[in-house]
């Protein structure tokens, strides 16, 4: 009876810690959702700019290449969202050549958003009037100054 016990503990021992294991993965919750986000920033036109938009304009439409939008913070430190799969929808006015409307669409990840995107709207709300021209834009090797003229949040 006692060989039988013995044989049959470590059996049972794995059984049980095979099914809390399954019960501690059912009751983890759900990573958050990814949040769409809509940037809308004008542009000055320079030899940066053209080198970001041609940047834009060879990488492959499914690309995991993320956008980068910061604002300076105080103190130098800054707020930063990092924008997945980005979207541009570029304007050029034939009444002011020199700014182009640059309107960025895509997410930002749930985890992500959880930690970044309150710290970021912070950040502008603080700077006010004076954030539009502290906004920075980086994708790939470029970056780009821009002025914020809106940040919507979408779908939430």
């Amino acid at each position: 009876m006692t060989t039988l016990r013995a044989r049959c503990a470590p059996t049972l021992a794995l059984l049980i810690a095979a099914f809390i294991a399954d019960v501690a993965r059912a009751q983890a919750p759900p990573p958050p959702p990814d949040v769409a986000v809509v940037a809308t920033l004008n542009v000055q036109r320079s030899d940066d700019w053209l080198g970001m938009h041609y940047e834009i304009l060879r990488t492959a439409e499914e690309s995991a290449k993320p956008l980068l939008l910061s604002v300076p913070a105080g103190k130098g430190a800054s707020r930063a969202i990092s924008i997945m799969r980005p979207k541009f929808t570029i304007t050029l006015t034939t009444a002011h050549t020199d700014v182009l409307q640059c309107i960025v669409k895509g997410k930002v990840s749930g985890a992500d958003a959880q930690q970044t995107l309150p710290a970021f709207m912070l950040a502008v709300v603080e700077r006010g009037a004076g954030v539009g021209d502290g906004v920075r834009l980086e994708y790939g090797l470029f970056a780009v100054p821009a002025r914020l003229v809106e940040l919507r949040i979408e779908d939430r």
